[in-house]
């Protein structure tokens, strides 16, 4: 059953974690090479992105559940009835650095002149037009406090405000409701590439500003956990009520995921949490946002690895055309229900009712044995 033979002595048969390791890798890689567009190469990627999936996707996973309460029992039920699976947000999972992704300050070097230049260009631009339509002192006054506070904000200690503003207003007096030449633009441009406080206020800002999008966009995702095996000790016991549970097994094949909504994605385990910094600034517009994303949510750090996780991963919440309810994802029905070997320590006679559900639906139930020669199952009920 499972991982573990009937005939011969019981022994786990796992993949090599390098070679797990090696096509996790390959996927994340190519999930960041993929850009915005519509274009061969990216036509190219997306297909060997599929067959990279298919290739190693397990034939069944496994989801351990604890049944400690009443609440626990009626969830279960509610899915085993609608097969709605519930998918939890970044506070809801017990790992603090799932979902996450670190924008490091050492990453900023990779920041080149070309992104820096536009970068101040159109923040000048974006001074220039707010302060257009001034004419009147008291609202001049109330511009260049503003500007300050912006500047201020940003930790631009170093900048000659006063000389800069005295600039952008003898272009905003000359040209009037005119847009200005380029000229104009490069001239007071020039005025702010000479503080270098500036430069590194201004890249703090901008990494701010991406490193709040992304984290808002990961606290809106939802993820539903999976493992490759159905008889993994140390899952039965954390995730199981200590065995006291179930672990439901899907016929993950009958599963197709509605992407770009949904998707059912392996876990890499690593030393470090992906960082993303170098190739928000090295593709800029060009980077898709959502296979970023999903990028960052395949990883955790390897004192995970145990679990050998596959996750359906949920981005309804970012998605305009969604309907429903969006924290839930149509799943599939369970092949079986495997009940902890100590269920029958289970409060309120869940075992009981679990198994008349499991006939209703005509699901297989089979109880979990440990002997000192391994691990077996007793079939409950088999349709």
């Amino acid at each position: 059953m499972g991982w573990f033979s009937k005939k011969t002595p019981q022994k786990i048969i796992q993949m090599s974690q390098s070679e797990s390791h090696s096509w996790k890798n390959e996927l994340a890689d190519k999930l960041l090479n993929l850009t915005n567009g519509l274009t061969l190469s990216n036509f190219a990627e997306a297909i060997s992105i599929m067959k990279l999936l298919q290739n190693n996707t397990p034939t069944h996973l496994y989801r351990y559940r604890g049944i400690k309460s009443d609440t626990d029992f009626k969830r279960l039920i509610e899915f085993l009835d609608t097969n709605e699976l519930y998918c939890s947000k970044h506070s809801g999972l017990n790992d603090p650095f799932d979902l996450r992704s670190p924008l490091t300050d050492g990453s900023l070097r990779f920041l080149n002149k070309d992104t820096m230049n536009a970068t101040k260009i159109i923040f000048v631009v974006f001074i220039i037009v707010m302060m257009t339509d001034i004419h009147k002192k008291e609202d001049a006054e109330s511009a260049v406090a503003t500007v300050k506070t912006i500047f201020d904000d940003m930790g631009a200690k170093g900048i000659d405000i006063k000389q800069t503003l005295k600039e952008i207003f003898s272009v905003v007096e000359e040209y009037g409701d005119e847009e200005p030449p380029e000229s104009e633009y490069l001239r007071i441009y020039s005025l702010l590439e000479q503080n270098k406080s500036f430069d590194g206020a201004l890249t703090e800002h901008y990494f701010k500003e991406t490193y709040n999008t992304i984290l808002e966009a990961l606290d809106d995702i939802g993820v539903a956990c999976f493992s490759e095996s159905s008889t993994n000790m140390p899952m039965w016991w954390h995730y199981a009520d200590e065995r006291k549970g179930i672990c439901l097994e899907f016929d993950i094949k009958e599963f197709h995921a509605p992407i770009p909504e949904v998707y059912l994605m392996p876990v890499n385990y690593t030393d470090n949490l992906p960082d993303l910094t170098s190739s928000i600034l090295e593709k800029s517009e060009k980077l898709n946002m959502q296979y970023a994303l999903l990028h960052v949510c395949m990883h955790k750090q390897l004192s995970w690895n145990y679990e050998r996780e596959w996750r359906v991963i949920n981005f309804k919440h970012l998605s305009d055309n969604s309907t429903g309810n969006l924290n839930s994802v149509k799943f599939i029905k369970p092949k079986k229900i495997i009940l902890g070997d100590k269920m029958e320590d289970a409060p309120n006679g869940y075992k009981e009712k679990i198994v008349d559900k499991a006939r209703v639906l005509g699901i297989e139930v089979t109880q979990m044995e440990i002997r000192v020669t391994g691990y077996s199952e007793k079939v409950i009920f088999k349709p």
